[in-house]
């Protein structure tokens, strides 16, 4: 039998407790139908050939063991549920500690995703900025090789 008041790292599992109390129910019946019988057949020969103290004995014997097995049922159903107590609070704490992953995960995926946004949002303006740098270069280009053309045709004679 365990010790009812057990802390969370003694308490036995709920299976073990659950077939503990199974056994001692088992028990129980028994020694209920013994009792049973007894009372039943108090005017057997069986039951009268005993002398009066040896059915005394027999029936304080059965009258202790249910009395046993009471306190012991009783013991176990009290563990049984502070273990189903611990095992569902040990869900519950499971369930928040997934949830608070689940939560963490959803938001270093979207600082990701903010991140890949910006990224291609900085590298589309490099892009434009180069664009709009080589368009600018090639008007100048172009603006300084008119101003040359315009240089050369002025200074030929005849132009």
């Amino acid at each position: 039998m365990h010790s009812s008041g057990a802390t969370p790292s003694t308490v036995p599992p709920v299976a073990d407790l659950q077939a503990e109390l199974t056994t001692a129910d088992a028990r129980w019946d028994e020694l209920a139908a013994l009792s049973t019988w007894i009372h039943d057949n108090r005017a057997s020969i069986v039951w009268r050939a005993l002398s009066a103290s040896q059915r005394a004995a027999c029936q304080d014997l059965v009258n202790e063991e249910l009395s046993t097995v009471l306190h012991q049922r009783v013991a176990v159903a009290r563990e049984l549920d502070d273990a189903q107590a611990q095992a569902a609070e040990a869900a519950r704490l499971a369930e928040e500690q997934r949830k608070a992953a689940e939560a963490e995960a959803a938001r270093v995926a979207e600082e990701q995703r903010q991140a890949a946004e910006a990224a291609e949002a900085a590298r589309v303006a490099e892009e434009q900025r180069i664009a709009e740098a080589d368009a600018a270069r090639r008007a100048a280009d172009a603006e300084a090789s008119r101003t040359a053309q315009n240089d050369l045709s002025q200074s030929r004679p005849g132009g």
